[in-house]
């Protein structure tokens, strides 16, 4: 019972995040920027695997959808970000986040919803710096933060290398290694 209850639940998610976007896309016309793949260890053994779509909506308004597989528990979990860039300069972005993620490892879980901040800095040449915060009043409580550089590989990819925690695993920090590819 508790399996199809979870069932239900991620399939009215992903069809509100569908209909979400599709509204939000003859509205504002948002348009692919890149997509993120990255795997998370804690040293011993692989914790996640993750893809994040970006999107960008307008000059002020970003998204991210990502799903994350969880290997510990063998579910795949599903997140939203909506980045509010309050500052863009050249050198550095600072942004506003509010992110919604869901937890079907957790029987009888709500949806994490919280709130938070972005930071992107150029640092040498095309090396970035970023770091984000996120603190969720519904779902598991608490703070997430990761940090981190990407590197350039060729003009529209970037390794990426950070340290962190994220919503679903929150015990010790992680090292994520990834590979982005921007449009």
């Amino acid at each position: 019972m508790l399996k199809i209850k979870k069932s239900f639940t991620a399939g009215i998610f992903v069809i509100l995040m569908f209909l979400f976007l599709i509204q939000t896309a003859s509205a504002l016309e948002p348009s692919f920027e890149g997509v993120h793949y990255s795997f998370s260890s804690d040293g011993e053994e692989i914790k996640n695997l993750m893809i994040n779509t970006q999107y960008n909506i307008d000059y002020i308004n970003d998204a991210e959808l990502k799903f994350v597989y969880l290997s510990d528990e063998h579910q795949i979990n599903a997140g939203g970000v909506w980045k509010i860039n309050f500052i863009q300069e050249n050198e550095y972005d600072l942004s506003l986040d509010l992110v919604l993620n869901t937890d079907f490892s957790n029987p009888g879980s709500t949806l994490g919803a919280g709130m938070g901040l972005g930071f992107e800095s150029q640092l040498q040449g095309d090396t970035n710096f970023f770091a984000r915060s996120s603190y969720f009043l519904t779902g598991q409580e608490g703070l997430t933060v990761e940090g981190g550089i990407t590197l350039p590989v060729i003009s529209s990819h970037r390794l990426s290398i950070s340290l962190g925690n994220n919503y679903w695993q929150r015990s010790a920090p992680l090292l994520s290694i990834g590979f982005i590819m921007k449009r």
